[in-house]
């Protein structure tokens, strides 16, 4: 607080995900059990972790909740790669979003004697594509439609 009786704080926190979405997938059918490898590198490419994440026709995953995944302190980015997607032993296509959402909270205090308070909460969402490295798999994707 200072001298006029205004004061102010803040708190942050992001929430990440990964969404995984497997290119071969029979529609109205069960589908087999689909393998993702990754492997987490911290900004100054530093290896972190490396662990994998499995679903059927697709999946989302909260970095800190689901892959136990943190950041450094002080560090805000994380390099994610993707090394192997499999089902039943067979290598195949899949599309990986990165989504974040940023919670911003502010919280005002004025007056000395009954302060009042607010506090306001802006919540900023983005999304961007994995890249992939152009390598061809062996084996085609097949889509299987309705």
């Amino acid at each position: 607080m200072n001298g006029n009786g205004h004061g102010s704080s803040s708190g942050s926190r992001i929430d990440t995900r990964l969404t995984f979405l497997t290119l071969n997938a029979v529609s109205k059918r069960p589908n087999p059990q689909t393998f993702v490898d990754l492997d987490f590198t911290k900004s100054n490419e530093d290896h972190l972790t490396s662990t994998f994440v499995n679903f059927f026709c697709w999946g989302e995953f909260f970095l800190n909740d689901d892959l136990a995944i943190t950041f450094d302190p002080g560090s805000t980015k994380l390099l994610v790669q993707s090394t192997h997607a499999m089902q039943n032993g067979t290598d195949v296509n899949v599309m990986g979003l990165v989504e974040n959402v940023e919670h911003n909270t502010n919280t005002i205090s004025v007056g000395t004697a009954a302060p009042l308070t607010l506090s306001i909460t802006v919540d900023k969402e983005y999304t961007y594509p994995l890249f992939n490295n152009s390598t061809p798999l062996t084996t085609p994707t097949t889509f299987y439609p309705f």
